[in-house]
């Protein structure tokens, strides 16, 4: 019963590594924002460099809500970029499980995004559950 008191870390993000690109051109100097939703919003932003490379540290928190059986909120992820008052997803996810997640952790080590492509939609089969997807979309290519 008091279980449901108990605190956890929880990894809201593992660490990012990413490029951003216009039209194949480096998006230099640019910030790169990212927004984690897990109960609270969690924000913070990091600037690109002269080649348009930006890094986030792993974001963890302590929460009591992985012990609390009613409560079955996922982690909601999204990184983007404000260029020309126009905001470009790079990457957004709902992380239905809050225990770790071999498929975001895996592609958010080498994100290549570039703003001149099309929104597209990822559905990454889990390994250890066949039929279960992760769901992942914005412009970078993450085949």
């Amino acid at each position: 019963m008091f279980g449901i008191f108990k605190k956890h870390t929880v990894q809201l993000s593992p660490e990012v590594y990413g490029q951003v690109q216009h039209n194949g051109d480096a998006l230099a100097h640019m910030t790169i924002h990212r927004d984690i939703s897990y109960g609270d919003v969690y924000s913070d932003s990091v600037t690109t460099d002269e080649k348009g490379r930006f890094h986030f540290e792993e974001k963890n928190i302590e929460s009591s809500k992985p012990g609390n059986m009613f409560d079955n909120e996922g982690i909601a992820q999204a990184i983007y970029v404000i260029v020309d008052d126009k905001k470009y997803t790079l990457w957004g996810t709902l992380i239905g499980q809050v225990e770790g997640n071999d498929i975001v952790a895996a592609k958010l080590k080498d994100l290549h995004c570039d703003i001149g492509r099309e929104e597209k939609i990822y559905d990454f089969e889990f390994k250890d559950v066949p039929g279960r997807y992760q769901t992942i979309y914005g412009v970078c290519n993450l085949d």
